[in-house]
């Protein structure tokens, strides 16, 4: 049933060095099974934002990295790579940016070529505001598509109660978040195309004991609080 798997998350230190676990990330196993179904499977980086930074910022460690990046995806046999920068949000971090994902993206046409396949290039960024520092047309030439990430408009962390991935924005909702308006900031504002434009769905959601809906969050209250995620199967 599925054309994509992202195998997450392999994250690495602000030298550039892969945390990785044999088996299970990255794992053979899984590139294969997906492989025999005829399903893409990508690498997916994670990390510390700060590492993230350090990295696409030190051209040595930048071209360090990426080799490793192109040795892990050629050993173990994935489609290519996904980045999950949480998330880009100052101009320098938006030019470091941009500067891993071309590197990524000349290193994965380079093996393109010679192995004569194709490789991806993906990324995961918020649905309202992820392109603030980035440059649109860099974004359009470096990525196969874009993971928008249509859920957290809220939780634990905000200032009211509310749904945090309503389809549509509630005309009660002070914010009027919405995921339409987010995917059509990335499509009408920053220009991306809409076949470029992949709308994430959560499986988990949060908890507002005791709060109506868009009502402020008293972290004093006692007999009200904001739960961490649940799950799925739990909703």
């Amino acid at each position: 049933y599925y054309t994509h798997i992202i195998h997450i998350g392999l994250s690495f230190n602000s030298k550039g060095i892969l945390n990785t676990k044999e088996g299970r990330m990255p794992s053979k196993e899984l590139t294969a099974e997906a492989h025999r179904n005829g399903v893409v499977c990508l690498v997916s980086l994670v990390g510390k934002k700060a590492d993230f930074e350090h990295v696409a910022a030190d051209p040595a460690a930048l071209k360090a990295f990426v080799s490793r990046m192109a040795d892990l995806v050629r050993d173990y046999d994935y489609d290519g790579i996904d980045v999950d920068w949480e998330h880009p949000d100052s101009p320098a971090a938006g030019k470091g940016w941009v500067a891993m994902m071309q590197a990524l993206r000349t290193s994965l046409d380079q093996m393109a070529a010679a192995r004569d396949r194709r490789y991806w290039l993906t990324t995961a960024l918020p649905a309202g505001w992820g392109g603030a520092y980035l440059d649109s047309a860099a974004v359009r030439k470096v990525v196969d598509f874009i993971n928008v990430m249509c859920y957290d408009a809220f939780g634990p962390w905000g200032g009211h109660a509310g749904n945090h991935a309503p389809l549509f924005a509630d005309p009660a909702d002070p914010r009027r978040a919405s995921m339409a308006k987010g995917m059509r900031y990335w499509r009408d504002t920053k220009k991306i195309p809409a076949d470029k434009l992949v709308m994430g769905m959560p499986f988990y959601g949060y908890i507002c004991y005791g709060y109506k809906p868009y009502e402020k969050i008293d972290p004093k209250a006692s007999d009200k609080r904001v739960g961490g995620g649940s799950g799925w199967n739990g909703i």
